[in-house]
This record gives structure tokens, C-alpha cells and sequence, in this order.
């Protein structure tokens, strides 16, 4: 039998902590021989006692007063040291057009604030106080080059670069020169939220982790690289630094996987929450989250389990039909229900179902990830603008509600997508097309090859009432019972 403590690589004092120390549990643990409680991931426990010579393992007493022998190496302290993360002060968060000409008025020519706009999730707007109005600027990112730009004249890899610019040139973008940034009048939610996850133990130091090497590029948004921590192969998603909108999108993802709620919320109350048992999200097809660090500069780094190199949908498109059989992509579909089964009954709502959004372990297991725009059923009117309209079910698109049906709706494309070896959704059609063509009747054809019954799933995701669609507890029931005929196909 293999020893169940990770190897730790480096010297160190090890464990990093002493008796008495409050520490939550990395990842599940079962004492092989019986003797000792089982511990899942995120469960809380007090150190009772550092094991002598073999430092290696604890005694630690759960909640419940029960003791038992953990390895230390699954264990990281809940730091009660807040962490201080602001990037921007000058960033005001998720407020009004109107909210911040109050914040300018009489502030003075060339006084400027950044915000993100209310209106559309991941807009961010530069706001400038000019001699007798105010003025909103977009700040555009451009792809794939990820430069920052507000009139598309002049470029710049960060927008601090952008802000010194303005600083000494007038141009057709900003009729003045920009003087002083105003600073947030009240602690921002979006950037300075660290604390609560060194609070919950969820801060993992930069010392522990290994870098490998880089492993994909998420193009504008940063890189994917492998490592390792604490003996346990992991991957690092890091974002750009000096990019606002990136971090907080992994802080977004973060907060979602560990404290099930969005940190950014305005009704997020941490002191209630983190005393409160996590509801973080954890399940055989979700990528398990470990935790997030911070360099020196406080850019945020997400750690999960290790996965694939790419995605989903690039594997499908590399692979094909020579490659993937149809049950193999049955078992693809189910893997994915599943995940958005424990999403559904947890209350969330996805929001962004699509095969690019899927990640593969070990090529075989599909796990949902990217957990960008996902948000808890009951959380506040969060609406979404981006580019991804032929996923979106009518009535997300029309009137930006969003529940499970709409996620049931993008899962339905989803499949379409997989068993179509990941091609493009209504190809040809503009995403201004999309709307009218739904809202007319008009579906997509049964790819090529795909099971019949396979594509009876797919369109009773698809019904224009979000009441009359299917269910993904439906769905898994099916796919669960291998009821799927892959001898009866189309053959369009």
C-alpha cells in the first residue's frame, strides 16, 4: 500500500504550523487502516498534537470533539492575518454612470476614477471630469495582442501605461490631460478581498508551490502552467498583471468555488459566512479549487487539480470521429450533466455552458471549470454582455434573466458541439441573427453521425418556455442508465 502523505520536496520547517493552530483540510482523507476519522476537503480542525520523530502527521480534533491522525501535508492554517490587496485605488468597482459624476462634481479638470459599468459585466469605463461636463471613456482589450486602449489610436500593455499617457498628451480620445486620480471613497469589494480567503485558510504561500512549465495560453486573459504543491500535481491559471478585469475574474471564480457566493456581491457578509460551515463547491466533475495565491505585486494566481493541456473542445476537434466514438462522448455528456446536476441543486446558475469551458483529466474524465459569471440563484441582478450569444438561451439574450433552464438551454448547444467534433454553432449566422432565429422556430440540424435518441436530449433543451425544457436531473437519469442507442444515427 502506497503511504498516503505527500512528499514534501523542499527544506522548510515542516508542518508550518504549531499545536493549537486552526488549520482546514486540503484535500479528502481516510485512514487506510480504519483507526482514525475520515476528513473531506474544506472541513476545519484544531491541531492537538505535532506527531514525534515523524512530524509528518497530527492528532487534530474536529468540531465534533473527535480526535484523529492526519498527514500535516493536507493541512494549511487559517491565517487570521488580513491581507492587504488593493491593485487601484483609483478603481471604484461596479457603480452607476450618475454615481460617478456625483463622485467628479467639483473635483476639478482632468480628475478621473475607473469603474465597471453596471450595464455590462467586464466593460470597464474610464470616467474623467472635463471643464463643464463629465465624460465616460470604454477601455477596450484587444485580442490577441492584449493591449489596452480607449480610441484605438494609441495602445498600451497596461493600463497604468494607458494613465501616465493621458497624463502628457491630448488627443482625439481625452480632450484634456488626465491630473489625479480619485481615490474610492469607502473599501472596495473587488480587489481587496483577499482577507477572507487567508481567513478560511484558502492563502496558499508562493514558497509552497512548484512552477513547471507553462502548459496553455488563455490568450488575453494569461496562461495555464503545471507544478506542484505539497507533493500533489496541481495547475496555476494566472492572470496578466496589472489587469483589473483579470484578476477580479479569477477572484470571481475563487470566492464561487470556496465560499459559494460571490465575494463581490453587495450583500456578501464574510464574518457570517466564513463562521458558517463553506459551502464551496466540490464534486468528481468540477475542477477542485485548492486555493489562490499572491505574488509580491498581490496579481492573484488560481491553483486547482492538474488537468489536460487543452480543453474539451480542442480535444474533440484534434481527436475526431477516427479517435472518439460515440460512447466515448456519451460518457463526455455525462460527466458534464453531472456537474451541472450539482450546480442546479446547489442553486447556482453557470451562466456559460460551453464545450470551451470544459477541462479533461487524465483524458478522460470532463470537468466543468472557468467559473467566471456563475452566481448563486438567489444573488443579486448580475447582467451579462459578452460575446458568447450563440450559447445563451432566448430569454438570457432578450431580457438578461438567467436560471437553470437558460443553463439547461446552453448545455443542449453544448452537446450539439460534442457530438459535432466541435464545430461552431450556427455557422454563417451573425450573433445578431440569433434571437430572431429561435425566437421563429428555427434549431439546429442533428450533427452528422450523432445518435438519434442522443439528439431527442439535445432539443428538449430547447424549448422557446424555459418551463418546457428539460431538466439536467432528467437528462442525467438518461445518460446514467445508458440508454442511449449509438446504432441508430443521423446521417445528415
Amino acid at each position: 500500500m502506497n503511504d498516503p502523505t505527500p512528499m514534501i520536496a523542499e527544506v522548510r520547517k515542516f508542518p508550518p504550523f504549531e499545536a493549537g493552530a486552526k488549520c482546514r483540510v486540503l484535500y479528502g482523507y481516510e485512514d487506510p487502516s480504519g483507526n482514525s476519522l475520515s476528513y473531506d476537503i474544506g472541513n476545519v480542525v484544531t491541531v492537538s498534537k505535532i506527531c514525534q520523530p515523524d512530524s509528518r502527521w497530527c492528532i487534530v480534533t474536529a468540531d465534533n470533539k473527535k480526535q484523529g491522525r492526519i498527514p500535516s501535508a493536507i493541512l494549511v492554517q487559517c491565517d487570521k492575518k488580513p491581507v492587504d490587496g488593493l491593485a487601484c485605488d483609483f478603481y471604484h468597482g461596479r457603480i452607476t454612470r450618475e454615481e460617478s459624476e456625483i463622485r467628479l462634481k467639483d473635483m476639478g479638470e482632468g480628475t478621473f476614477l475607473m469603474r465597471e459599468s453596471v450595464h455590462k459585466v467586464g466593460q470597464y469605463v474610464m470616467s474623467v471630469s472635463l471643464e463643464k461636463e463629465i465624460a465616460h471613456y470604454f477601455v477596450y482589450f484587444t485580442s490577441p495582442e492584449y493591449m489596452v486602449t480607449i480610441d484605438f489610436e494609441a495602445y498600451f500593455p497596461t493600463l497604468h501605461g494607458l494613465i501616465q499617457y493621458y497624463k502628457s498628451y491630448i488627443s482625439s480620445g481625452i480632450p484634456t490631460l488626465l491630473d489625479k486620480a480619485l481615490r474610492c471613497p469607502e473599501p472596495r469589494q473587488i480587489l481587496i478581498n483577499y482577507n477572507f480567503f487567508a481567513e478560511a485558510g484558502w492563502l496558499i504561500p508562493l514558497t509552497e508551490i512548484t512552477h513547471r512549465k507553462q502548459i496553455s495560453s488563455l490568450g488575453r486573459f494569461g496562461e495555464v502552467s503545471s507544478g506542484s504543491y505539497r507533493g500533489r500535481e496541481i495547475s496555476i491559471k494566472s492572470g496578466r498583471p496589472d489587469s483589473i478585469i483579470i484578476q477580479e475574474a479569477l477572484l470571481r471564480q475563487a470566492s464561487t468555488l470556496t465560499f459559494g457566493d460571490n465575494i463581490f456581491a453587495s450583500h456578501f457578509n464574510p464574518k457570517k459566512d466564513l463562521t458558517l460551515c463553506m459551502e464551496h463547491l466540490h464534486h468528481k466533475n468540477i475542477i477542485e479549487f485548492i486555493g489562490i495565491t499572491l505574488d509580491d505585486q498581490q496579481d492573484i494566481s488560481l491553483v486547482t487539480e492538474a488537468v489536460s493541456e487543452i480543453s474539451l473542445l480542442s480535444y474533440v476537434r484534434r481527436c475526431g470521429l477516427t479517435v472518439l466514438k460515440e460512447n466515448v462522448l456519451v460518457n463526455f455528456a455525462r460527466d458534464i450533466c453531472c456537474g451541472m446536476c450539482y450546480i442546479s441543486e446547489k442553486n447556482f446558475i453557470y451562466r456559460d455552458v460551453a464545450l470551451r469551458n470544459i477541462a479533461l483529466v487524465n483524458n478522460q474524465t470532463a470537468k466543468i471549470s472557468n467559473f467566471n459569471f456563475a452566481m448563486k440563484a438567489s444573488s443579486y441582478p448580475f447582467p451579462l454582455h459578452y460575446h458568447c450569444i450563440k450559447w445563451m438561451a432566448p430569454e438570457s439574450i432578450k431580457d438578461e434573466s438567467f436560471t437553470s433552464q437558460s443553463d439547461i438551454w446552453s448545455y443542449g448547444i453544448l452537446l450539439w458541439e460534442l457530438f459535432s467534433y466541435g464545430c461552431q454553432p450556427y455557422p454563417q449566422r451573425s450573433e445578431d441573427e440569433i434571437l430572431g432565429l429561435v425566437e421563429g422556430g428555427f434549431r439546429l440540424d442533428c450533427p452528422k453521425g450523432c445518435p438519434t435518441n442522443m439528439y431527442d436530449i439535445i432539443t428538449s433543451c430547447w424549448d422557446i418556455l424555459p418551463q418546457n425544457r428539460t431538466t439536467f436531473e432528467k437528462i442525467k437519469q438518461l445518460l446514467s442508465n445508458a440508454t442511449i442507442d449509438t446504432s441508430t444515427k443521423s446521417t445528415r
